[in-house]
Order: structure tokens, then sequence, then C-alpha cells
């Protein structure tokens, strides 16, 4: 997420909204940990959803997330 928001140009400090799209599997595992996610990459706003723009992150093991990231104002 973090290398996102730079490829974008976005500050450190600028409030987010993150959109994820997984598998299930990948899906529950983030979902406990959402918190985190929140407060490490200051995402205001997550959904759910394969966004156009998004970028797919390989995580290993064939298995990938989309990821999409904009700046709230």
């Amino acid at each position: 997420v973090q290398s996102i928001r730079k490829d974008r140009g976005l500050e450190v400090t600028d409030r987010i909204q993150l959109t994820l799209h997984a598998a299930d599997e990948i899906r529950v595992t983030i979902e406990g940990n959402l918190d985190y996610i929140r407060i490490e990459t200051l995402a205001d706003e997550i959904q759910w959803q394969d966004a156009k723009g998004s970028v797919e992150v390989e995580l290993g093991d064939g298995i990938a997330l989309k990821i999409g990231v904009e700046k709230l104002n």
C-alpha cells in the first residue's frame, strides 16, 4: 500500500480510501487485521471491490491481491 501511495504522488500524511479485491481465503485473513491496516496506511475507508486502476500485488504461492489507493479530501 505504501509503495502504491508513493507511486501516485501521495504524501505520507494523506488520508486514503483503500479498495481491496482478493480470494475469499485471503479476504478473511485481511479482515482480521483491518484495524491495523487502517492505522498503518491512514485509510479512513476500506472497500471490497475490483476498482479501476487497482494494482495487482503477488503475495507468493500464486496468491494475488488487487489494491487501489485514492486520496480523500
